[in-house]
């Protein structure tokens, strides 16, 4: 995952997956951001990668992003 600034105080965000399954993945949660009316795309990266790129998104909606892939601090365990 990697998040970094834009214009006017908005984020971008990329989550990255591999492996055999990783289109699969990213294409699943692309469709779950457009029914929630958020943009996104997915694009091929060397190797067996697969980009899933949010953005331009508030600071709000970006930490909801990270939070949706990691948990948010309270949901964490040991």
């Amino acid at each position: 995952m990697s998040v970094w600034p834009v214009e006017d105080g908005h984020y971008g965000v990329d989550v990255t997956y591999h492996g055999a399954t990783g289109f699969e993945r990213a294409e699943a949660q692309q469709q779950r951001l457009e029914v929630a009316n958020l943009s996104a795309s997915v694009r091929q990266e060397l190797g067996d990668g697969w980009t899933l790129r949010l953005g331009p998104l508030t600071h709000g909606a970006a930490w909801a992003a990270i939070e949706a892939f990691i948990g948010s601090p309270g949901s964490r365990s040991g």
